[in-house]
C-alpha cells in the first residue's frame, strides 16, 4: 500500500488534520514506547512507526522513539 502511505504522509505535511483523520479505522489504536513529561520545546523526533493497515485504512501505530534525546533536548 505504498499509495495510502505517501497520501497520509503528504497530509500530514499539509497539516490536514481531517484528512488525517480519514486514513484511520474507527478502532485504530495508537502505542508509544517510553517515558516522556510533556515539555513545550519543539525538537527532531527520530522514530519509527510500524503501521498496521487493514481495508485500506490504518488499524494501528506502534511507535518506538528514543525518548533519552527528547529528555535531553526539553529538560536541558
Amino acid at each position: 500500500m505504498p499509495e495510502l502511505r505517501r497520501r497520509y504522509v503528504a497530509a500530514l505535511e499539509a497539516g490536514d488534520g481531517e484528512a488525517v483523520r480519514g486514513f484511520f479505522a474507527e478502532d485504530a489504536t495508537w502505542w508509544l514506547v517510553g517515558d516522556l513529561p510533556t515539555a513545550g520545546e519543539p525538537y527532531e523526533n527520530f522514530c519509527i512507526g510500524v503501521f498496521t493497515l487493514r481495508d485500506g485504512r490504518i488499524a494501528a501505530v506502534r511507535e518506538y522513539m528514543d525518548t533519552a534525546y527528547a529528555h535531553r533536548v526539553a529538560f536541558g
